[in-house]
């Protein structure tokens, strides 16, 4: 019997923040409404008590969960999609490139979506990093150039705020934090010294770029020695790394990202699908294409009603990864007195 196709949306439906609502309002007023979307919500099975976030949402379809006092652990995952050759045990955080600038009394941080960081200038860092620091046991690594990884001997007792919650933002708040708060704060302090005098950052600047002048740690963790006996899905389509490098610690086939194709013969049943296109349009401030990509869902949903007549898939799971979702099946479609909502009713408002 066919089983589920579960499709996560992440940015789907928000969070937006609030300064960019209006943005989003404009956009989607200036062409069509997704109404395939919006009658599907409306007749769709909710469902509750779903992952609030991206990270959780992929961790939590693998059966990977972390402590309330740890991270959530998606370096070891990442690393393992970005470098699948290169030996995985010990710890692992993220420690990504990143643009440290003074803003008034405040630091704040952006990430390597506006440095434009070439595989040289992240070669030559990350040499420096690890000639500096080779007596500590810490060393970096750059499996590309916009995401780095530190591997750890031991786990570094610290509590991280993920990059994307950093972006823009102050950094003292998000600082990490735990019993090994003070020693990362003297390391990283001692690494943006570093990057400071290199002369990746003395190039960039007399071109008028802006510097690699830190690292930010997050997401630390150890690959788990075994997946679950038990997986909810056969196959997995994504980019993402974490989706990635979760479906190849698992031992699950994956492919290209995209949206499957619901017109064929072939099964899409037990089938995990990670969809993110609209999260980089939330997180790049870019409401045309989010508008596009909702768009795009819009247009995939028509051959679905005929997809789920023929039972691939028996339902679609549509987790749009900020807590609650939906479960679309044969016999929600007939729930025509169900009047839908405007997609933007059901937009979560970034706190």
């Amino acid at each position: 019997m066919a089983g589920d196709l579960r499709l996560l949306i992440p940015g789907l439906l928000g969070p937006v923040a609030p300064d960019r609502q209006a943005g989003l309002e404009a956009a989607l007023a200036a062409g069509p409404a997704p109404m395939r979307l919006s009658r599907l919500l409306a007749r769709a099975e909710p469902l509750a008590g779903l992952a609030p976030d991206p990270d959780r949402a992929l961790l939590a379809a693998f059966g990977v969960a972390a402590r309330p006092d740890e991270d959530l652990p998606s370096a070891p995952f990442c690393h393992l999609a970005d470098a699948p050759d290169a030996p995985g045990g010990g710890y692992w955080l993220h420690a990504d490139p990143v643009h440290l600038r003074p803003d008034r009394a405040q630091v704040r941080l952006f990430d390597a979506r506006s440095l434009d960081l070439s595989e040289a200038e992240a070669g030559e860092l990350v040499a420096l990093f690890n000639a500096h620091f080779a007596a500590t046991g810490t060393r970096l690594l750059a499996p590309t150039p916009t995401r780095w990884y530190l591997h750890l001997g031991a786990a570094p007792g610290l509590r991280t705020t993920p990059l994307a919650m950093v972006v823009g933002r102050p950094v003292a708040p998000c600082l990490p934090r735990g019993e090994g708060a003070e020693h990362w704060a003297a390391l990283l302090n001692e690494a943006q010294m570093l990057f400071h005098g290199a002369d990746v950052n003395r190039r960039r600047q007399a071109a008028g770029r802006p510097s690699i002048n830190g690292i930010w740690p997050w997401g630390g963790g150890r690959l788990p020695a075994s997946p679950p006996e038990a997986l909810l899905f056969a196959r997995v389509q994504a980019s993402a790394p974490l989706a990635v490098g979760l479906a190849r610690w698992a031992g699950v086939p994956v492919a290209d990202d995209g949206l499957p194709a619901l017109a064929g013969d072939e099964p899409l049943g037990d089938s995990l699908v990670y969809w993110d296109t609209p999260l980089a349009a939330l997180r790049d401030g870019d409401p045309a294409a989010w508008v596009a990509a909702i768009a795009r869902l819009d247009a995939w949903l028509a051959d679905l009603p005929a997809a789920l007549r023929r039972g691939r898939p028996a339902a679609l799971v549509l987790d749009p990864c900020i807590g609650h979702g939906w479960r679309i099946d044969r016999r929600v479609l007939l729930r025509l007195w169900r009047r839908p909502r405007p997609l933007l009713a059901r937009l979560v408002r970034a706190t």
